[in-house]
């Protein structure tokens, strides 16, 4: 990495700690008693109301945040489960208008609104609870959010992939499992690839994760859900959450695996031609580091076919999938060679180059309702100064 990479970053992480601190002194009480606070006093606020859909040993925790309104993807993702048998239990983060609700309840076992606390983990934990007392007589249970358009016509079956992989548990795509600053050279120059579920932040995203009866079975699972310490910290209940239930799946001695395997990345790109090599790295898709994205104009700058620009390609997307993780820099990738089946909604207005990117590729796709979803995102979120929504 370049200085002038660290010294972004390290710029950043100033800046992200100095806001921390500011709001130190509420951050603490919310970090040390929010699961009290929410228990006691937010959750009673919750509304539970009973959908048409009737019981089924498949369930579909489906986590929404409809901040925009009830949206078609919503519905597409919903009739997704209810094709595959799945009985949606729907989770909103707000209180919903009466139009939308009804429509929900319509392709819904159960809907409950609850206050926006915990972000996406605190609706899971609101979900699984309610499960609590039938977890043990289900097949399968699905945990899903709305950060996502699903699913893609690149894989418009994630379900029942998912469940064809026989393990206990499966996710979308994993996360920290490479060291982006201890990847080594071989004698040729090309970096190293490993794929290290031991790693102690080693995790599956939460946007999708499939889990089978020897996990539902395990009085554990409930257990890591009650003792969940909810937080309205971002980057606490990624902590705890997210990062926290991967451990707990790694060292609960049950099987888990992912629908997008990256394990042997290095080798999937060496059987790349030069051309299409270049392509995955023109879509690498970084949303939050300015110095990264640098890296890559840098990397892909018009060239006369020196010795080495393959390597150097090849390389540079290495380092950025495990510095972004595969979610988001792969997006082109998975989804064309992977049969990925999700596209992630932040990079619309996290930053222009990946909201055009995301535009691209879902015109590509002809998902035209993601598509439109997605423009609208990027003028009601602010990107749409800097993008040339195509």
């Amino acid at each position: 990495m370049t200085a002038r990479a660290w010294l972004l970053k390290i710029r950043s992480y100033v800046a992200w700690q100095t806001k921390r601190m500011v709001r130190a002194p509420s951050t603490l009480v919310n970090v040390l008693l929010g699961t009290v606070w929410y228990d006691l006093v937010l959750a009673r606020r919750k509304r539970v109301y009973r959908g048409v859909v009737p019981e089924s040993t498949r369930v579909a925790v489906y986590l929404i945040y409809p901040v925009h309104g009830l949206l078609e993807s919503h519905i597409k993702a919903l009739a997704h489960f209810l094709e595959h048998g799945y009985a949606p239990i729907i989770i909103s983060n707000l209180t919903l208008n009466l139009g939308d609700r009804e429509r929900l309840l319509a392709c819904a076992h159960t809907l409950i609104e609850r206050p926006n606390y915990g972000y996406d983990f605190g609706g899971y934990r609101d979900g699984l609870l309610f499960l609590s007392d039938r977890l043990h007589t289900l097949d399968r249970l699905v945990l899903m959010n709305d950060s996502v358009w699903f699913p893609v016509a690149s894989c418009p079956h994630w379900l029942p992939a998912a469940e064809a992989k026989e393990l206990d548990v499966v996710g979308a795509v994993a996360n920290c499992f490479n060291d982006p600053f201890g990847m080594q050279e071989d004698a040729s120059g090309a970096l190293s690839w490993y794929y290290d579920a031991d790693h102690p932040r080693f995790h599956y995203c939460s946007f999708a994760l499939s889990f089978g009866p020897a996990v539902l079975n395990d009085p554990r699972f409930l257990g890591f859900w009650k003792r969940l310490k909810l937080s309205n910290d971002k980057y606490v209940t990624i902590q705890r959450g997210e990062v926290g239930l991967g451990q707990w799946i790694v060292h609960s001695g049950h099987s888990h695996g992912c629908t997008l395997d990256v394990s042997r990345l290095d080798a999937d790109l060496d059987r790349l031609s030069d051309e299409r090599l270049r392509v995955v790295a023109k879509h690498l898709v970084i949303p939050e580091d300015r110095g990264l994205r640098l890296r890559k104009a840098a990397v892909l700058a018009p060239s006369t076919n020196k010795p080495g620009d393959r390597l150097r390609v090849r390389n540079f997307i290495l380092q950025a999938v495990a510095e972004t993780g595969p979610a988001y820099a792969l997006l082109e990738f998975a989804l064309m060679d992977k049969g990925h089946a999700f596209v992630k909604k932040s990079p619309l207005w996290l930053e222009p180059e990946g909201a055009e990117i995301t535009l691209r590729l879902l015109s590509e796709l002809g998902e035209d309702g993601f598509h439109s979803e997605a423009r609208a995102l990027v003028h009601q979120r602010g990107c749409a100064a800097e993008v040339h929504a195509t």
